[in-house]
């Protein structure tokens, strides 16, 4: 089967969701080879891994988890890069600091939390200023 940014949106977004049949999307979704994906794929493979691992986190409360998000956040950047394209939906930009939000709020040192919110804050700025009146980059703001 050959594997698109719809099949990936439409089949294995909905499965990932729901905790039933997470685990096997999940599989799925480890098991497709990146050689023949278009930029655009690959940017939402890396976005639903770090989804899987954001449900992950929430369910569970492992900080390793909310660390695999942010890495495979990070890896969507990673791979603008590598292809020279930047990725322009929100959608990858929201979860890259919202997660790193939630990252801050488990830091029990206050100096280094204080400088991860300005970190944070500086992020929502700059993404407030891409997407104006974006509500998550809004709401993300009011909770800083």
């Amino acid at each position: 089967m050959e594997v698109t940014l719809h099949y990936l949106e439409d089949e294995l977004k909905p499965r990932l969701k729901n905790p039933e049949t997470r685990e096997e999307a999940f599989n799925e979704l480890m098991q497709i080879s990146p050689d023949r994906l278009d930029v655009q794929t690959l940017f939402y493979l890396s976005h639903l891994k770090s989804r899987y691992y954001t449900y992950m986190y929430k369910a569970y409360e492992d900080i390793e988890d909310l660390r695999l998000a942010i890495d495979y956040c990070e890896e969507v950047f990673h791979i603008g890069r590598e292809y020279n394209t930047f990725p322009k939906k929100p959608i990858y930009h929201f979860p890259r600091v919202y997660l790193k939000f939630l990252l801050m709020e488990l830091t029990e040192d206050p100096v280094l939390q204080n400088k991860q919110r300005e970190r944070v804050a500086y992020y929502v700025d700059k993404k407030l200023c891409a997407f104006p009146g974006n509500p998550s980059f809004l709401w993300l703001k009011n909770q800083l």
